[in-house]
């Protein structure tokens, strides 16, 4: 069993090819990272280690900066924001547009103001952005108010990315949920893009690619396209995995 795994760093990108069980080493590669294009940079790599056949890969392990870089760097995409039942203390950096419309859930679950649709629909049918994040007054709760705006804005704009904050967190704090939904309705294009690339370029089957988190945990490359913010910080999670799995040790500080 052949895996591949390669990790794409700000300055280099490593690339390593194992025989499993046992963790052989086939063979190892170092490439400069070209940060105006990983893709090109994974594919170097991809090359320099002579996979003997792409197809019979049983698994590709990779992570990428793409996501951190985007942060770092203040890329930007039209993001409309949607905050249900309350209004931000500051402003959200990662969106371009705000809307705030009326609708509240208490911390049960209970709703004790209805949605107002007609506002949303009002504020939607003005916007020409192509991503919007939603996030509600204790969505995590009831998330019946994120779905609802989810539904109108794909019905005015079929072809647009939606982001519900109570998809990816769990925690309370609406106004940390818009921000993460903003931040990740802006990747999730550039993540697809990247990702599509690859599997096309290096031919390799998407069932086997998978994307290293910023909790140095693997997820599918579907996965990774609907939340490309939890690749943040894949390096240095997988420096660490790295460096426990050379140790041969579970535990390490």
């Amino acid at each position: 069993m052949i895996v591949l795994g390669i990790d794409v760093g700000g300055t280099y990108t490593d690339g390593v090819l194992l025989e499993m069980p046992g963790g052989t080493v086939i063979r190892k590669v170092k490439v400069k990272t070209d940060e105006r294009n990983l893709s090109n940079s994974i594919l170097q790599c991809f090359s320099r280690l002579n996979v003997p056949s792409p197809s019979l890969l049983s698994r590709f392990c990779l992570s990428t900066t793409l996501a951190t870089n985007a942060i770092v760097e203040g890329t930007r995409k039209d993001v409309c924001a949607i905050c249900i039942g309350f209004r931000p203390k500051r402003a959200i950096e990662y969106a371009s547009e705000t809307v705030v419309i009326e609708g509240r859930h208490d911390a049960a679950g209970r709703e004790v103001q209805p949605i107002d649709l007609a506002a949303l629909r009002e504020a939607v049918s003005r916007s020409d952005r192509t991503s919007f994040a939603i996030s509600g007054y204790f969505g995590v709760r009831n998330p019946r108010h994120e779905v609802l705006a989810e539904q109108e804005v794909l019905s005015m704009h079929p072809s647009a990315t939606v982001v519900k904050g109570s998809d990816l967190v769990g925690i309370l704090g609406m106004e940390e949920r818009i921000f993460l939904a903003a931040k990740n309705a802006e990747l999730i294009g550039l993540m697809s893009k990247f990702i599509d690339s690859i599997g096309s370029m290096a031919k390799v089957p998407e069932s086997v690619i998978y994307i290293l988190k910023g909790d140095g945990t693997l997820v599918s490359t579907r996965e990774a396209s609907r939340r490309p913010i939890f690749t943040v910080l894949s390096g240095p999670a997988s420096s660490v995995m790295g460096g426990a799995a050379l140790a041969k040790v579970r535990d390490a500080l």
